[in-house]
């Protein structure tokens, strides 16, 4: 019995199969580097697109373009959109992102447009007049 499980231990290439292991195992560390790092210039970018944002609000209220109640007005509009699990217009939850639908490619930033015209469009107190 010992003999036969010896012979069987001497045919497998347990040398070959760790560098395999080892192989994938160096393979796979890459692949998570990789995407560390595209998960790291993501967070960055979020980081930045945060701050352009805080600017392009603050200049729009210091313009007297929007108040800051009607800034948190819209911010709250898309959150809720955002939030959707439906597509407003279609229905389908296939690829909605709660911002776009991949099956009927509607847009959130449409649903909201009328509200932005309805604020730009109103006369300024004091412009004009």
């Amino acid at each position: 019995m010992a003999d036969a499980l010896w012979a069987i231990l001497q045919q497998l290439d347990i040398w070959g199969l760790q560098c395999q292991l080892n192989r994938m195992n160096r393979s796979r560390s890459r692949q998570d580097h990789a995407q560390e790092q595209r998960i790291l210039a993501l967070e960055e970018e979020n980081k930045e697109l945060r701050l352009h944002l805080t600017v392009l609000v603050n200049i729009l209220v210091a313009k007297g373009v929007f108040s800051a109640e009607e800034i948190k007005s819209i911010i709250s509009t898309l959150e809720a959109d955002a939030s959707a699990t439906r597509c407003p217009k279609c229905g389908f939850t296939y690829q909605w992102d709660g911002v776009r639908c991949g099956h009927c490619s509607y847009q959130v930033e449409a649903a909201v447009a009328p509200i932005l015209m309805e604020h730009v469009d109103r006369p300024k107190p004091g412009v004009g007049t």
